[in-house]
């Protein structure tokens, strides 16, 4: 990877109450990365209330008033609405945003990444300052199909989901 924060990235959970914020959240504490600061943001129902991460309790802020240039990563686990208004606010303030929403998957300038798959495509810094996530049903088909392609190629697949 040929970008780098320099130092210990300050990281923002947006969503941190839904069920994948609470998986980033335990995935931290398993794993302790050296994260300078983690901050956790979630609806206004939840703003004041506390959540552990890494044995601190860290207060749930509010999204909109929150200054994303004290941010590095920001991980959006929130809806396509909520991301639409908010990721480009983020990434306008120089945070690298990750999206689990559908709301830019398809943007030509934000790469659709599943790390165990294209990794590849995060060598440089996205200009939009914005990596899409496929949705839940996508990523572990995508990592069978992987190697499968690789070994013979794969000109279709046709899924069907009930989610």
């Amino acid at each position: 990877m040929k970008w780098s924060f320099g130092r210990s990235p300050t990281v923002t959970i947006v969503g941190c109450t839904g069920a994948v914020g609470r998986e980033l959240i335990r995935i931290i504490d398993e794993r302790a990365p050296d994260f300078a600061d983690v901050h956790l943001i979630a609806s206004e129902n939840s703003v004041g209330s506390t959540m552990p991460v890494n044995g601190v309790d860290r207060v749930v802020r509010a999204l909109a008033d929150y200054d994303f240039s004290t941010t590095d990563i920001a991980f959006f686990a929130v809806g396509a609405v909520t991301s639409a208004e908010y990721v480009p606010r983020a990434a306008s303030a120089g945070c690298l945003v990750i999206d689990k929403s559908p709301a830019f998957r398809m943007h030509a300038d934000c790469p659709l990444i599943v790390p165990q798959v294209n990794a590849h495509a995060m060598a440089e810094r996205p200009a939009s300052n914005i990596i899409a996530s496929p949705n839940c049903s996508t990523i572990p088909l995508v990592r069978a199909l992987a190697p499968l392609h690789q070994l013979m190629g794969i000109r279709g697949v046709v899924v069907t989901t009930c989610q």
